[in-house]
C-alpha cells in the first residue's frame, strides 16, 4: 500500500486535497475487512442473545452496551497503557489475539448449544407469536422513516465528536493522553446510555416520543456546554492554584472537563440505540438482519458527519457553529419521527405541536450560538497557566490578562486552530502565532527560528547552493533566512494552510519569504514528503512543533530520521530541533540517542538567552571547519544582519553555541530508550513534563558533561587563530597545539525574569615555540576590560612592564615575572572594531623575563587582527 502511495505522489504530483482523497481510498482498502467484521457482530450476536419478543429493546440495548463498555476499557487502555509500555505493533497484537480469543470461546459455546431453530422450537421461554406493542401495532413510524432519522442521529453524532475535540483540543491541548481521554469519555457516556435504555426500551408504551426527546435533549445540552467549553480554560487555573501542575491532576481535570461536556449527550444518545432497535426490529424473525439494518443507518450518518464535519464545517465555520448544525441534524430527527407520527396517528396530541415549539427553539439557539473568545479559549492556558498564574495582576483578574491580547488573526483550519495575538506594554511589542493555543513563533523568540536557518548552512564545509528542505513553516522568519543565500530552491512543508495564512503578519521578521519565486510552499505532512518526493537535498531543517503533540511525535523517531539521511546528499547537512524545555533529562537523552543512532556525525549547539531550544545537527561525513571561511561567512552581509539582532558576534559568537559532538554525544545519551515508530515513548513521557520546570534541569546536566573539545581539526587546519579573530603568519614558528571554548555557567534568579542560564564562554588557543608555551584567549567586551591591573596582581611583586605595543593596531600592555626558574607573562589589549578583550599569557621554563618579553614580540609581529586583514 505504501508503494500505492508512493508511486502516486512521485507520478502525479497531486494538490493536497486530491492527496487526501487517495489517503480516504487506501485506508478504506486497508481497513474494510476487518470493520466489515467488526460490525457484522452485533447482529449476529443479537440473532442469538435476543429470546423474547418482549425484551428485543434489553437484549439490543446489552449487546450494545457491553460492546461499548470494552470499547472504553480499549480506548483507556491503549492509549494509557498499552502503547507506551508495549508499542503499536504488540498492542495491535494482543488485539488481535483478543479477537482470537473470543472466537475460540465462542466456537466452544456453540459446540456445546443447540442450533438456533432447535432452542427456538424447544425453549418454553421463547414466544413463538408476536406480541403487539403500541409502537408496532399502531404504525406510527415507518421502517424508512426510522432509518432515516437513525441515519441523521449518527450523523449528528460524529459531528458533535469532532467538534468537541477540535474545542477541547485547543482547551487541554492535543497530547495522546487528552485524546485517549476524549474518547473515553465519549464511549462511557454512550456505554452508560445503553445500559439504561436497555432497561427501558421494552417498557414504553410510546418509545418513538422517548426518540424525540432524547433528540431534543441531546441538542439542548450539547449547545448548553459550548459556553462551557469557551471558559473552561479559566477553570484550569484554579485546578493549577489548588492542586498544582503536574500531569496526575491536569489529566484529572482534562478527564472531569469532558465528562462534564459529553456525559448527558452521549448518555442520551447511547439510550437511543436500543429504543430504536425496539420500535424497527418488531419480532424476533428477521431480527439480525433488522438489527444490522440499523446499525448500518447509524454508521453511515457517523461516516458523513465525521468526513463533512472535519473536512467542511470546523474550517469554514469552526467547532461552535459546527455543534450548532449537529444539533440542528437532531431536530430533523425528532422531526422526522414526528412527521411519521402525526401521519400515522388519527388524533394527534399536544406532543407533537410542544416538540416542534423546543426544535424551533433549539434551531433559533444554534443559529444565534455566539463564538468563543480567541483570547480565552486559545490562552493556551494549559501550557502556560500556572506561569502567569506566578503575577499578582494575573491572579487577581485573569480574564482581564487574557484581554489584554490583540487578536489580529483566528482560523479554526484544518488540522489546528491558529492565532496570531499581539501583547504590547510600555516596552515591547509581542507578536505570536499560537496553534491550539500553544505558541509555537513569535517575534520574541528570534535566536531559534534564525539560528534554524543560519546554523546548518553557515556549518556545511561547501556552501549550500542546491535544494534546502525546511519542515514547518510557523512564522516563515527560519524560511525567510534560507532564502537570504544563494540557493537554488527552498520547499518548504507546512501541514496547516491556516499557518501560512497568519506568517503574513510577521512580514517584518520573515522578509516577506513569499515573494521570493525560489520558494515552494507545499501544504501537507512533512513526514510524508521526505517520504515520497524523490530529492536529495543540501541541507534538511526540521521545526516541528513539540513531540508530546500527537502527530507531531513521528518526526521526532529512529524511522523518520533514517527517510531523512537518505534524501540528503552525500555531504548534506541536516538541523533538527529539539524543545528541551519539556523534557526531562531521561527525554532528552532518548531525543539525541534517536539522531546519533542513525547518523554517525552529530554535534549538539544551544544559544542564549533560550538555552532550552537545542539544535542538532548530523551529517554522513564528519563536520569540518574553517575557522576563517567561517568568520567570512559570518561577517557577509547575509548573515551579520541576523545575527546581531541576536547577539551573536563573529566567528566565536557561533562557535559559543557548541556543547558536545562525536563520541561525547554518543556517550551522553547511551542507555537511553529509544522514540520509534513503533514504541513512541517520547510521545507519551514528554507530556508528562509539560507545565513542569524540568528543562533547566535537563540543560544543566548536559552543560555539566561539555568537555570544551571545538569540532575542528586543530593539526591540520591552520586558520585556527582565526578563533579568536587573528590572523598569524603563514610561516611562523609557532605551532597549533590545542583549541577549545571554555565557558562557565550559573544560574541567576531575577524577581521578575525568574531562573535563567548564564553562560561566559572564552575561545582558547595554545601555541608552542620551542621552551616557550603562549595561550590565547578573548571574551565580548564593548569596552575594554581592567585585565592589564589584573596581569599586574598575578605577576606579583616582581612583576615588571611588558613591551608596549601596538602593531595589532591596538594598544597592547601588560606585565611579566621570574619565579623558581618559570619565567611568565601576560599582556591584554581591546578591539573596539570587534567589541572583543585579548589576552596572551606566556610561560617559559628556566627562562628569565627577557625571553617573555623576546617571546611576546615574535608572536606580536606573526599577529594580525581580523579587522585589519580582508
Amino acid at each position: 500500500m505504501e508503494r500505492i502511495y508512493v508511486g502516486f505522489y512521485r507520478a502525479f504530483d497531486p494538490s493536497f486535497a486530491t492527496l487526501s482523497l487517495l489517503r480516504l481510498v487506501l485506508c478504506i482498502a486497508a481497513l474494510i475487512l476487518p470493520t466489515t467484521l467488526m460490525g457484522g457482530t452485533l447482529p449476529v450476536l443479537s440473532r442469538y442473545f435476543v429470546r423474547s419478543e418482549s425484551k428485543i429493546g434489553a437484549g439490543i440495548g446489552v449487546l450494545y452496551a457491553l460492546n461499548t463498555f470494552g470499547a472504553v476499557v480499549g480506548a483507556f487502555s491503549t492509549g494509557f497503557v498499552l502503547i507506551p509500555i508495549i508499542g503499536l505493533r504488540s498492542s495491535t497484537l494482543l488485539a488481535a489475539g483478543v479477537n482470537l480469543l473470543v472466537a475460540a470461546v465462542s466456537l466452544r459455546l456453540a459446540a456445546k448449544a443447540p442450533s438456533l431453530p432447535e432452542a427456538e422450537a424447544t425453549a418454553p421461554a421463547v414466544e413463538t407469536q408476536p406480541k403487539q406493542t403500541p409502537a408496532a401495532s399502531e404504525g406510527m413510524v415507518s421502517p424508512s422513516a426510522l432509518l432515516l432519522a437513525f441515519g441523521v442521529s449518527g450523523f449528528a453524532a460524529m459531528a458533535y465528536e469532532v467538534a468537541w475535540t477540535r474545542g477541547l483540543e485547543v482547551v487541554f491541548g492535543g497530547s495522546a493522553y487528552a485524546f485517549s481521554t476524549m474518547l473515553t469519555a465519549f464511549l462511557l457516556g454512550l456505554a452508560i446510555g445503553g445500559a439504561v435504555g436497555a432497561r427501558l426500551a421494552d417498557r414504553l408504551k410510546q418509545p418513538e416520543r422517548a426518540f424525540v426527546i432524547l433528540e431534543l435533549i441531546i441538542a439542548a445540552t450539547a449547545l448548553a456546554v459550548v459556553p462551557v467549553i469557551g471558559r473552561m480554560p479559566l477553570w484550569l487555573l484554579w485546578v493549577f492554584q489548588k492542586m498544582g501542575p503536574g500531569f496526575a491532576p491536569f489529566q484529572t481535570a482534562v478527564a472531569f472537563g469532558c465528562i462534564l461536556v459529553m456525559l448527558v449527550p452521549t448518555l442520551c444518545m447511547g439510550a437511543i440505540f436500543p429504543i430504536v432497535g425496539r420500535m424497527y426490529a418488531t419480532s424476533l424473525q428477521g431480527i439480525s438482519s433488522r438489527v444490522g439494518y440499523l446499525y448500518a443507518a447509524n454508521t453511515a450518518g457517523t461516516i458523513l458527519g465525521s468526513l463533512i464535519a472535519g473536512f467542511v464545517f470546523i474550517p469554514t465555520i469552526g467547532p461552535e457553529r459546527t455543534i450548532g448544525i449537529a444539533a440542528s441534524a437532531n431536530v430533523v430527527a425528532a422531526g422526522t419521527v414526528l412527521t411519521a407520527m402525526r401521519l400515522g396517528t388519527a388524533a394527534p396530541s399536544a406532543f407533537q405541536p410542544a416538540s416542534a415549539l423546543v426544535g424551533m427553539a433549539i434551531l433559533v439557539s444554534a443559529a444565534l450560538m455566539p463564538r468563543w473568545d480567541p483570547r480565552i479559549t486559545a490562552s493556551g492556558l494549559y501550557v502556560y497557566g500556572h506561569e502567569l498564574l506566578q503575577g499578582s495582576q494575573f491572579r487577581k483578574n485573569p480574564v482581564a490578562g487574557l484581554k489584554l491580547n490583540r487578536i489580529l488573526y483566528y482560523k479554526d483550519g484544518l488540522t489546528a486552530s491558529v492565532v496570531v495575538r499581539r501583547l504590547q506594554d510600555e516596552k515591547r511589542v509581542a507578536t505570536s502565532l499560537a496553534i491550539n493555543g500553544k505558541t509555537d513563533a513569535s517575534n520574541m523568540d528570534l535566536s531559534t527560528q534564525l539560528l534554524l536557518a543560519h546554523l546548518p548552512m553557515l556549518l556545511r564545509e561547501k556552501p549550500v547552493r542546491g535544494d534546502v528542505l525546511v519542515i514547518g513553516l510557523g512564522s516563515g522568519c527560519t524560511a525567510g533566512a534560507v532564502l537570504r543565500y544563494p540557493v537554488r530552491r527552498v520547499d518548504c512543508v507546512e501541514i496547516e494552510p491556516a499557518v501560512v495564512e497568519a506568517s503574513r503578519f510577521f512580514s517584518d521578521i520573515n522578509r516577506s519569504y513569499w515573494k521570493d519565486p525560489r520558494l515552494n510552499l507545499i501544504i501537507g505532512d512533512g513526514r510524508n514528503h521526505v517520504m515520497m518526493t524523490t530529492k536529495r537535498y543540501e541541507c534538511i531543517i526540521s521545526e516541528p512543533s513539540n513531540p508530546w503533540i500527537s502527530g507531531v511525535s513521528n518526526l521526532f523517531t529512529r524511522e523518520h530520521y533514517q527517510r531523512i539521511r537518505d534524501h540528503l546528499t552525500p555531504d548534506g547537512i541536516f538541523c533538527q530541533w529539539i524543545p528541551a524545555y519539556h523534557m526531562s533529562i531521561r527525554d532528552l537523552k532518548m531525543a539525541v540517542g534517536t539522531l546519533t543512532d542513525v547518523f554517525p556525525h552529530t554535534s549538539l549547539w544551544t544559544y542564549p538567552p533560550i538555552y532550552t531550544d537545542i539544535f542538532l545537527i548530523a551529517s554522513m561525513k564528519p563536520l569540518r571547519l574553517n575557522p576563517r571561511e567561517l568568520a567570512r561567512r559570518t561577517a557577509s552581509p547575509t548573515t551579520m544582519p541576523d545575527l546581531e539582532k541576536i547577539n551573536i558576534r563573529g566567528l566565536w559568537g557561533i562557535l559559543q553555541g557548541f556543547v558536545m559532538g562525536g563520541r561525547d554525544l554518543v556517550a551522553y545519551s547511551f542507555g537511553a530508550d529509544r522514540h520509534t515508530d513503533d514504541l513512541p515513548l517520547l510521545e507519551f513521557s514528554a507530556a508528562k513534563s509539560v507545565r513542569l520546570d524540568v528543562g533547566e534541569a535537563s540543560v544543566d546536566d548536559l552543560f555539566g558533561r561539555r568537555n570544551h573539545l571545538l569540532p575542528l581539526d586543530i593539526k591540520t587546519n591552520p586558520n585556527t587563530l582565526d578563533l579568536l579573530g587573528l590572523q598569524i603568519a603563514s610561516k611562523p614558528n609557532w605551532q597549533i597545539l590545542d583549541a577549545s571554548l571554555s565557558n562557565r555557567h550559573w544560574r541567576v534568579n531575577r524577581p521578575r525574569l525568574g531562573s535563567y542560564l548564564m553562560v561566559r564562554m572564552r575561545p582558547r588557543v595554545v601555541l608552542r615555540m620551542g621552551r616557550v608555551e603562549a595561550e590565547l584567549l578573548c571574551t565580548y567586551a564593548p569596552q575594554p576590560l581592567p585585565w592589564r591591573e589584573e596581569i599586574k596582581e598575578a605577576m606579583g611583586p616582581s612583576a615588571v612592564p611588558m613591551p608596549a605595543s601596538a602593531g595589532l593596531g591596538h594598544l597592547a600592555e601588560g606585565y611579566c615575572s621570574e619565579n623558581s626558574g618559570l619565567a611568565r607573562g601576560g599582556v591584554a589589549w581591546h578591539c573596539g572594531h570587534l567589541n572583543q578583550q585579548y589576552l596572551a599569557k606566556f610561560s617559559v621554563r628556566g627562562g628569565s623575563v627577557d625571553d617573555v618579553k623576546k617571546a611576546w614580540l615574535e608572536l606580536e609581529s606573526a599577529l594580525r587582527c581580523s579587522h585589519r586583514y580582508p
